[in-house]
């Protein structure tokens, strides 16, 4: 998060960091020696879509970094609790994961359906985190809300490996192995560091403002999940057919 609260300054760190990626990724596309598959780089545009959708739902599960202040401050919870409350997210990336690894004949279904979760989950929390009270259904709806949060992302997250090491080629399955937390870490550093600005620029120092920092970090958060939603429309078809291709 910047220490700065001007938005100026937040914004051209934020423009300064894409930067960055769009050389990095420049260069990826031109060198011979890369970290990323060569089909990342091709007309084929079925790797990247499994690479957006993979990205979109990390950044958009960032949010739960500050789960545990607003738990603190709006819902009025000892550390210990707000601390098992921003848990939830996990869990619920867990409990996803465990559930539907195993649908490999609806890969293409489970990744479309699963940014739909996230989205429900940030609808949820923009609705009623930033509520001032400690009412018990407060908190629960806050904790259902991470859940689904975590549930689109895990449902979705084995398929989604699945797809980049099959789209990949045998001649670049150690660098798809590597390029999945490449992706995952750039994500969350990048999401961690957008929320950040989106709470510093509204109001997140001021404790009078910290229930409008929760509402705009929740609420711009649903555009990454509806990202992660869009682009696993394009990648689910490219996951059945790279599962045909490795059957014929």
């Amino acid at each position: 998060m910047s220490a700065s609260t001007l938005l100026l300054v937040n914004a051209i760190g934020l423009v300064a960091a894409l930067a960055l990626v769009y050389w990095w990724l420049r260069h990826e596309s031109r060198t011979s020696v890369r970290v990323m598959p060569a089909a990342t780089f091709g007309s084929d545009r079925r790797l990247r879509a499994v690479y957006v959708t993979m990205a979109a739902l990390v950044i958009a599960s960032t949010v739960e970094v500050f789960a545990p202040y607003f738990g603190q401050h709006l819902q009025g919870l000892q550390p210990l609790e707000a601390g098992c409350v921003g848990a939830a997210m996990a869990a619920g990336w867990t409990a996803g994961s465990l559930a539907l690894s195993g649908a490999t004949a609806r890969r293409a279904l489970v990744i479309r359906m699963a940014p739909l979760f996230s989205v429900a989950g940030l609808e949820v929390l923009a609705f009623v985190g930033p509520v001032r009270s400690g009412a018990l259904w407060i908190v629960i709806a806050v904790v259902v809300g991470l859940v689904l949060l975590g549930w689109g992302v895990g449902m979705a997250w084995p398929h989604l490996l699945t797809s980049v090491l099959q789209l990949s080629g045998g001649e670049d399955q150690e660098r798809a192995g590597a390029s999945v937390t490449i992706v995952q870490l750039t994500a969350t550093a990048f999401g961690s560091a957008l929320a950040g600005m989106v709470v510093n620029a509204t109001g997140f120092g001021d404790p009078g403002h910290t229930a409008s920092a929760a509402r705009w970090l929740f609420v711009s958060f649903i555009l990454a999940a509806v990202v992660a939603s869009i682009a696993a429309w394009r990648a689910g078809p490219y996951a059945t057919t790279a599962v045909r291709t490795r059957n014929s």
